[in-house]
């Protein structure tokens, strides 16, 4: 279910830049700006598509390079004990888990830029929410402790 939210929160952002760049204004702003100083305003370009890519490389990255640090399954002669190879799934399930749900704060985070670029173009919005954009990157940095502390909880009901 968290893939499938990851996949559509990336189709979600190409559909909006794919919707809103026939309709920009003919300036644009060059960049989000967080510290209120004047935008610097540019020619509408093909490099507004710079946030859907950077974001649909970021969860592929993400999902690869989770699927590359898998440990490799064990020797024949070094066979886990049932409840063991149980903890081990439920360590791994937890860890994807934990990577997927990752991986949607960081399309919202992606998606809340792009849209802010949006706005700010048609002089709508003032620029990024800041505390909007705060509140998801300190969600992804709370979930690193409960991750953690699930984990201990699954290793000491080992038996």
């Amino acid at each position: 279910m968290l893939r499938l939210a990851n996949y559509l929160l990336v189709v979600m952002g190409w559909v909006e830049a794919l919707y809103a760049y026939p309709r920009l204004p003919g300036q644009m702003p060059f960049w989000l700006n967080f510290f209120g100083h004047e935008i610097p305003r540019t020619d509408k370009s093909l490099l507004f598509f710079i946030y859907p890519l950077a974001q649909s490389l970021c969860v592929l990255g993400g999902m690869l390079f989770f699927r590359m640090r898998r440990a490799p399954k064990p020797a024949a002669e070094s066979v886990p004990s049932p409840a063991a190879a149980q903890t081990e799934a439920r360590i791994r399930s937890l860890k994807t888990e934990h990577v997927l749900l990752a991986l949607i704060f960081v399309n919202l985070i992606f998606i809340h830029l792009q849209t802010s670029l949006i706005l700010l173009a048609h002089r709508i919005g003032t620029g990024v929410n800041k505390v909007y954009f705060v509140s998801l990157f300190a969600v992804i940095l709370i979930l690193i402790p409960y991750y953690r502390i699930r984990e201990k909880m699954i290793l000491q009901r080992r038996p």
